[in-house]
């Protein structure tokens, strides 16, 4: 995968939120309609709604792909990963250990100057290119105060390389509520778009596992050869 499009997949859940102080917290559910373009000819799309729902240092994350649900829980205060599947009544349990791309420079990210209103949050564009010519352009908010450690909460691992906390956009805490990523030829390959944001107190029952649940726990991967499969709680 190349380099962009990992930087991309890490941003589908959250991105980057550091730094700027805000009075209080932002706790409730952030909607999202995801739309995935194919390869072929036509780049037949294929939508996929989403739902994260933010407490403190818990975030839950739901995805729907025609019948499938995908549902993930990341708990900063346990350091757990946990995934849900739902088909199956089991729950998969590991340590949280968030990726990095140590070593690598994070790609220039311009901030072009222009701006829009998306949900009545004021947002700003920023561009990322690669070397290749893909490019992922963000319509980010500051207005948006998502718990500071949650910002390692992300599905693939959040582009740490060299200089990435040093950019405006991590350190004054942008959120995106719109992101899409171009092929080198301008057509469309992802977009994201936020479709509603409710601040609400939300039921500390989201964020564990079902008591009808089977426990599967793993320890951390590459650890054993059986990538760390652990005891089972029935």
């Amino acid at each position: 995968m190349r380099y962009l499009d990992r930087v991309f997949l890490s941003c589908l859940i959250v991105i980057g939120l550091t730094a700027r102080a805000f009075a209080e917290e932002f706790e409730g559910i952030i909607h999202s309609s995801n739309v995935f373009y194919s390869n072929t000819k036509d780049h037949t799309p294929t939508t996929a709604e989403g739902k994260v729902w933010f407490k403190g240092n818990k975030m839950r994350s739901e995805a729907v792909f025609g019948p499938i649900v995908a549902v993930s829980i990341v708990d900063l205060d346990t350091n757990q990963s946990i995934k849900l599947m739902p088909e199956k009544k089991t729950a998969i349990i590991a340590p949280w250990e968030p990726k990095t791309f140590k070593g690598k420079k994070f790609p220039e990210m311009v901030k072009t100057g222009k701006t829009d209103i998306i949900l009545g949050y004021p947002v700003e564009q920023f561009v990322i290119r690669d070397e290749g010519g893909q490019e992922l352009e963000f319509w980010a908010t500051t207005e948006l105060n998502i718990s500071r450690s949650v910002r390692q909460a992300y599905s693939s691992g959040l582009p740490q390389g060299e200089g990435s906390s040093e950019t405006e956009f991590f350190k004054k805490g942008y959120f995106p509520l719109r992101s899409v990523i171009k092929a080198a030829d301008g057509s469309n390959k992802f977009r994201l778009d936020i479709t509603k944001v409710e601040k609400m107190p939300l039921d500390a029952s989201l964020f564990v596992v079902p008591p009808d649940y089977q426990r599967v726990e793993k320890g951390t991967a590459g650890k054993t050869g059986d990538m760390g499969l652990g005891r089972k709680d029935h």
